[in-house]
């Protein structure tokens, strides 16, 4: 025991070099919970990490362990377990002592932890190893870069500035808007060691521009140095950190804990994207809906991956739709190939048509936010009077949401502008999709509520147009007042069940006159009904 702890210590390393270890146990409860230690730390200090068991004479087992270290042993040793450890604790043990460094760290205070930073990236993680970065912003291209880690209001803020007092603009996420897995990467650069941070999004962070001295904040959508899609499409934020102090480094990993991350050390190798070329009228709507998880499935793919997705594209939804939400890092080509050698290529949609409930469809959904268009798989929804007239393939749902899902809330006005111009620019050109434009048509009252809203694929050829949609829903034309106009399309678009076919040659149909004064009319929409007919609808 001593003899191999010892043995682990005394390991120096040089980047990337590899390791074998061999070394006999005796069966024991002991020994097990060495072996697992081991095997623990090992495995999250390492990459490619192998581990084998073998039963030999006399209860003896050997076990044979190889990776490869990016650094020394002892220096992750060391800042895995602060200096304030008990000293008979086995630095090799630190994976081991979660419960108490978790214990340790609820006792420490609320607080920030800031740091600066060299450079401060968004990507993706495409494979174990591997960060594919996208957007990058250096410390050579402001005065200072700062990232703060508040554990007051439970955010991670990053701060470019022009002096260490004013900033010039900001990104922000809640820490409930991350992934619960928080990467550390130490390195040497100019003998000194150093660390980088790569930190799973579950949403967007949130942009903002200083628009006075006073350091008041207007919510952007254009981001600097940026196009706005790169950044919707990232995953991952990346901080490289300047001149750390370990203990600072240690209390920070410790708070970390106490909120409930997983804090791993790793070696990762940073990577710049591939030029890719799609062409967006070919791809169908299954593939869009893979692709809109971002980089993180797009930078695995060649042109060669996307045919084979094409040619699989009534499966995907099968494939994909449990993994994508269980899995951070996901081998889309090595899934596909799985799931067919499991001779499940006649699966379809999670609800085929034959299974829907009496008066539903499916339906197609987009969800966009300030920086993303997310296609979502179709989903049932309940029948209404348009659906029931026209196709409803070329009906598309709409739903507006803030990076985090949620609705846009209304902090201020200068926090609400920038994101309602995004989404009134996305209803005033459309949308296209699998070589149609999707128009705006309408929506109802309870959509309204929601923000959500229907989009059509019009087809000149026929005569099929949001126009020639909305002169069958009635004479609503003249109509000035925006909440009457809305609340019109929207008696058409509320869902509905279809209950009699009124025909002349089976009911007496009478149009009675509405009842008007000055201009107004008092009686729009109603009617009457015989108590027969009315027994007929119930």
């Amino acid at each position: 025991m001593d003899v191999l702890t010892q043995t682990l210590e005394d390991i120096l390393l040089e980047n990337d070099t590899l390791l074998r270890l061999t070394f006999l146990s005796l069966e024991s409860e002991q020994n097990k919970a060495i072996e697992a230690a081991i095997r623990s730390i090992l495995k999250s200090l390492t990459t490619q990490t192998i581990f084998e068991e073998t039963a030999m004479e006399h209860g003896m087992h050997k076990y044979i362990w190889e990776g490869r270290f990016c650094l020394s042993f002892v220096t992750f040793a060391k800042i895995m377990v602060a200096k304030r450890r008990r000293e008979h604790s086995p630095v090799w043990l630190a994976h081991v002592l979660q419960e108490e460094r978790l214990a340790d760290s609820l006792s420490l205070h609320d607080g920030t932890f800031s740091f600066d930073v060299s450079e401060c990236s968004l990507g993706a993680l495409i494979g174990p190893f591997t960060c594919c970065s996208h957007v990058n912003w250096k410390e050579s291209d402001y005065r200072l870069i700062n990232a703060t880690f508040d554990f007051d209001e439970d955010m991670l803020r990053v701060e470019f500035k022009e002096c260490r007092q004013h900033s010039m603009w900001k990104l922000e996420i809640n820490f409930d808007e991350l992934k619960r897995a928080f990467l550390v990467q130490p390195k040497i650069e100019d003998g000194d060691a150093a660390y980088s941070f790569y930190i799973y999004l579950s949403s967007v962070p949130s942009f903002w521009q200083v628009i006075s001295r006073e350091d008041v904040f207007s919510r952007i959508v254009y981001i600097p140095d940026a196009e706005r899609a790169d950044v919707g499409k990232c995953s991952v934020l990346k901080l490289d950190l300047k001149s750390v102090i370990e203990d600072k480094l240690v209390t920070l990993l410790d708070k970390l804990y106490a909120s409930e991350f997983n804090v791993w050390w790793t070696s990762l190798d940073t990577i710049s994207p591939r030029a890719q070329s799609v062409d967006e009228a070919r791809v169908p709507w299954s593939v869009h809906w893979l692709l809109s998880e971002g980089y993180r499935i797009s930078d695995q793919l060649s042109v060669v991956d996307m045919d084979v997705l094409y040619k699989h594209e009534h499966i995907l939804y099968s494939v994909f739709k449990g993994v994508i939400s269980r899995e951070i890092i996901v081998n889309v080509m090595e899934e596909l190939k799985l799931f067919l050698q499991q001779d499940a290529a006649h699966s379809v949609d999670k609800m085929p048509p034959q299974n829907l409930r009496d008066n539903y469809t499916l339906i197609r959904k987009v969800l966009v936010t300030p920086t993303r268009v997310i296609y979502l798989s179709p989903e049932p929804v309940p029948m209404n009077r348009v659906l029931r007239n026209y196709d409803p393939g070329n009906f598309i749902m709409v739903l507006f949401r803030d990076e985090n899902m949620h609705f846009l809330e209304p902090i201020s006005a200068p926090a609400l502008e920038a994101p309602i111009a995004r989404f009134k620019a996305f209803l005033l050109d459309g949308f296209e999709a699998e070589g149609r434009t999707y128009v705006f048509l309408g929506c109802s009252s309870d959509q309204l509520c929601a923000y959500s809203c229907w989009m059509y694929a019009e087809d000149p050829t026929n005569g099929t147009t949001v126009e020639e949609i909305r002169r069958w829903m009635g004479h609503l034309a003249d109509i000035q007042c925006v909440a009457l106009y809305v609340s019109g399309l929207g008696q058409f678009l509320s869902p509905s069940v279809k209950t009699l076919d009124l025909s002349r040659e089976k009911y007496k149909i009478t149009e009675i006159p509405d009842v008007e004064r000055n201009r107004y009319c008092f009686t729009d929409g109603i009617g009457k009904i015989s108590k027969d007919v009315a027994e007929e609808v119930t």
